[in-house]
């Protein structure tokens, strides 16, 4: 867990805290790695708009995801040339406000003669990106290797369709294409499977370049990097990551290479604390009942329920809706701000919500624990206090803390 073992002076309920410096180590270290790549944020791991305002501090760039972010980015102060739209199911009227205030990445063809439509409405000229399927593949687990073939995908527009496409493409008459997209898929924690992804974005690069007849000006590699949430998850080595991406976007020097985090950066940085309002025993059961549960905190929930369906087996990763059974550890905090020790015992962890599937853990050995205590939840930086359905219930929503 971060540093950070103490609750936020005064706050009485269910909140979120994040790690200012935990997130600039991330960043320093990803960037370390990658020296000669622009880091793109993926705000969809976590808006919260001081964790925005840290990204921008510290020269990082937007993989926005949809109109909603793009507009977020422009609100905190990022220039339409930092921020890049990325996602399926853009409709028309995201396509309109996006041009002029992003770099907009078409996801399909008809999005892309969608684009060259409206620009020529608006009477303007856009640069945009393409996202491309690749024709490689990942596995599910985290350290896969790159397959050299293509799966069908809602994302991007396959390989073969963009070479086939390349007259027409060409013929547009109102946006240009200046950079591609290529993201497989996250929690990548092969080094050498990064790189081979990058160096085929490279490739594509120069063909797109010769079969348009004109310069690209950008290449977004994607992301991925994995981020070891959990005991016993493979890591990713970033030596190895640097000495494999080192010389690659020297081939290109002409063009921007970008590269997207958004969990590697926020995820361990976070913390979800809610404080134990009941403690009751069920036919041998000792049940801790915290005032906030899979509403504010959806992943432990789902990772309990995956393992059920499971029954035995392992379940692989749906991210970012699950990583790993072991992916968020749970610690007791007295409710003077003190780490809990002493007697343990076994208990369920259960959330206040109608259903039986609002438990934060089960069968846990936790150190002996009171009403009014805290109940901690680590890696809760990303995918969490954006997908819990804080709705259920007509709850109020966790807040949350940068510090």
């Amino acid at each position: 867990m971060p540093s950070t073992r103490r609750p936020v002076p005064g706050e009485k309920g269910p909140h979120y805290v994040y790690e200012r410096l935990a997130v600039e180590r991330s960043i320093a270290a990803l960037g370390q790695a990658l020296p000669d790549f622009v880091l793109l944020y993926s705000m969809k791991a976590n808006p919260f708009r001081p964790m925005l305002e840290l990204m921008r501090g510290r020269g990082l760039g937007i993989d926005a995801a949809s109109a909603g972010e793009v507009q977020l980015a422009l609100d905190v102060g990022f220039a339409p040339t930092d921020i890049f739209f990325s996602c399926p199911g853009k409709t028309e009227e995201d396509l309109a406000f996006a041009l002029g205030s992003a770099t907009v990445v078409a996801d399909s063809l008809g999005e892309l003669e969608r684009l060259d439509r409206i620009a020529g409405q608006l009477g303007r000229h856009a640069g945009i990106g393409l996202r491309i399927n690749p024709d490689a593949s990942l596995g599910p687990q985290q350290d896969a290797r790159l397959a050299e073939q293509g799966k069908p995908s809602k994302f991007g527009i396959d390989e073969e369709l963009v070479l086939a496409r390349l007259g027409a493409m060409k013929a547009l008459q109102h946006v240009r294409i200046e950079g591609i997209h290529v993201y497989l898929r996250s929690q990548i924690a092969s080094a050498e499977a990064i790189c081979q992804v990058t160096a085929r974005c490279v490739r594509l690069a120069r063909t797109l370049e010769q079969g348009l007849d004109s310069r690209l000006s950008w290449v977004n590699v994607g992301g991925g990097f994995a981020s070891a949430l959990g005991a016993g998850q493979p890591s990713l080595d970033l030596e190895l990551l640097r000495r494999g991406m080192a010389g690659l976007p020297g081939q290109l020097p002409r063009l921007r290479f970008m590269a997207e985090a958004g969990r590697f950066l926020a995820a361990g940085a976070g913390t979800f604390w809610t404080p134990i309002v009941d403690i009751k025993d069920s036919r041998g059961v000792r049940f801790y009942v915290t005032a906030g549960g899979l509403d504010g905190m959806l992943r432990p929930a789902l990772a309990l329920l995956l393992a059920r369906m499971a029954h035995g087996a392992q379940a692989w990763p749906l991210e970012p809706l699950y990583s790993s059974a072991e992916c968020h550890a749970i610690c007791v905090v007295r409710a003077d701000g003190t780490p809990a020790a002493g007697e343990t015992e076994i208990v369920t962890v259960a959330g206040p919500l109608c259903t039986a599937l609002d438990v934060l853990a089960e069968d846990i050995r936790l150190p002996k624990a009171k009403i009014g205590d805290w109940i901690v939840v680590s890696n809760a930086g990303a995918y969490c206090a954006t997908l819990s359905p804080a709705g259920f219930a007509s709850r109020p929503r966790p807040r949350e803390y940068l510090i």
